[in-house]
């Protein structure tokens, strides 16, 4: 009999609730936007290119470079570790993957590219990330730049927080 995974975390706060899988036609776009720029760079398709770029889209966590390559292998075991580090960078020139923080090690994590803007919370104590959207934190950063005359194009909101949710604190 295999156990159920858990619903909440060893603090006892819930996990967080993973991100909705992509649909076919989803991937699909994602594929021709891929097809597309490969082609505008003179560049080879590549199946094991897809193969990476559907194990991130389809994934519900951020994950690191080293968790990539960790489950592309399970996944693909012919792909190399190279391979995999050589196409991250082109995914994320291809506009299909983006960057979208640093976990406390600093490593880079990676999503979809394009999902709708959110920002993030992470759990120093168990690693989980929490995303969130607030109009008041995104008004608020809107009006300091524009008091010092800038103009917003893009940022990345992380909280590294401890959490206040544990039963037994220390």
């Amino acid at each position: 009999m295999t156990k159920s995974p858990s619903k909440t975390l060893p603090c006892g706060r819930e996990k967080p609730k993973s991100r909705p899988k992509m649909t076919a036609t989803q991937l699909t776009q994602f594929q021709e936007k891929l097809n597309s720029y490969v082609k505008t760079e003179g560049l080879k398709q590549s199946e094991p290119r897809w193969q990476i770029a559907t194990l991130i889209l389809d994934g519900v966590k951020h994950l690191h470079s080293q968790e990539i390559v960790k489950q592309v292998q399970k996944r693909f075991p012919k792909i190399g570790t190279a391979t995999v580090y050589r196409n991250l960078k082109l995914l994320v020139d291809a506009k299909v993957i983006s960057e979208s923080m640093q976990d406390e090690q600093g490593r880079a994590l990676f999503e979809p590219y394009g999902i709708e803007h959110h920002d993030h919370v992470v759990c120093v104590d168990c690693g989980h990330i929490f995303e969130f959207h607030d109009e008041e934190i995104e008004l608020a950063q809107n009006k300091v730049l524009k008091s010092i005359r800038f103009k917003p194009k893009n940022h990345r909101h992380v909280l590294y927080a401890s959490c206040e949710y544990k039963k037994n604190p220390s």
